[in-house]
């Protein structure tokens, strides 16, 4: 079918009908039409009256060997608009990326990834992704000192950055600045380093409050008990990176486990090896993480793990993060944690403070 005849026959049937005089119609190359029309508004009247009666056109008659043919490509072409407007309203939103800096507290049981199952579970929510620079007994001013975490930190969007510090070394905080330690006072300088790049790239900062180990005894008779003491030390150091300009929450973790632990007949349950956090405990602590970065409390559904729960001695290294380690990436086994068996511990966190501010 030369498309040559076709332009001609237009150029012939739009002067015929509208009394225009068409000086140039297309041009070489892709066919288009570009109508370039002579009138001189002077002439108006003489032209109208002198402009031929309208004719109705007929519509061309169809080949009917073409007509199987458009019928085709007029499914496809409604078949790819119906695609592309699924497609857009099936777009998920990107997920949060949140980075974790700490030690076992944090890579035992995986939590980092436990936080991310818990977000994939629920339906309809934005997932989560982690980065996390972590090291068995590791300090926040040994992560700051060898840089790994900081240049993450500085070269990516990050949401939040989860900050977790050993539990003896938070609770010297509470003391007046002049009395506290070194590794108290250098505790606190990473601190203050992690908090002021944090808010120079617009990243919340959360402080995972931790625990007193259970059997520890209040060595002074008068006074708050230690886990008051921790958590206070905890919030006065939140208050101090605020100074600084950063957004800091403190996530409750260390009460809710040190109450929960006491509550219990066998507080082995919370804490098996008398520090570290067990499956369940871990589990409260991803659900009271998730309802700080998100604003949400989760919703029992089932949790596919598709990651060990590494245990403390875990050959964790410092220098790439965890969820890139291939040492302790495991064997690709499944595990669903039944919604059933989710919803008691998503409980005891819902029955947490939130995040304080």
């Amino acid at each position: 079918m030369p498309s040559a005849p076709t332009i001609e026959g237009i150029g012939r049937v739009l002067p015929g009908e509208s009394w225009l005089t068409i000086m140039t119609f297309g041009h070489a190359g892709n066919g288009s039409g570009h109508v370039n029309i002579r009138f001189d508004p002077a002439h108006e009247a003489k032209a109208k009256a002198e402009a031929p009666t309208p004719q109705p056109r007929q519509a061309p008659a169809l080949n009917p060997r073409e007509a199987p043919m458009r019928n085709i490509l007029a499914t496809i072409a409604a078949s790819l608009l119906l695609l592309c407007a699924t497609s857009v309203q099936a777009q998920e939103p990107a997920p949060l990326r949140v980075m974790f800096i700490g030690n076992s507290l944090t890579y035992v049981n995986n939590l980092p990834r436990l936080v991310s199952a818990l977000a994939a579970s629920q339906p309809g929510k934005r997932g989560i992704t982690t980065s996390s620079w972590v090291a068995p007994d590791g300090s926040l001013d040994a992560r700051w000192d060898d840089g790994h975490a900081a240049a993450a930190l500085a070269a990516g969007h990050w949401d939040a950055v989860v900050l977790q510090e050993r539990s003896g070394t938070l609770i010297c905080m509470a003391a007046p600045a002049i009395k506290r330690p070194a590794a108290c006072r250098v505790s606190e300088s990473a601190h203050h380093n992690f908090a002021k790049l944090a808010a120079a790239h617009g990243t919340r900062v959360l402080l995972l409050s931790t625990w007193v180990k259970p059997g520890v005894r209040q060595v002074r008779r008068r006074g708050p008990d230690p886990q008051s003491r921790l958590d206070a030390a905890t919030q006065s150091l939140a208050e101090r990176l605020r100074a600084d300009g950063a957004q800091v929450d403190v996530v409750p973790t260390g009460r809710t486990l040190h109450d929960w632990a006491a509550s219990r007949d066998d507080p082995a349950v919370v804490f098996p090896d008398g520090g570290h956090p067990g499956v369940t405990a871990s589990l409260v602590m991803a659900a009271q993480l998730y309802r700080s970065i998100t604003g949400e409390a989760p919703q029992a559904h089932d949790v596919i793990v598709t990651f060990p729960m590494l245990p403390s001695n875990a050959m964790v290294k410092p220098n790439v993060p965890l969820e890139e380690q291939a040492q302790i990436a495991g064997d690709g086994s499944v595990v669903v944690i039944k919604a059933e068996a989710v919803e008691p511990y998503l409980k005891v966190a819902a029955e947490a403070p939130s995040a304080s501010k």
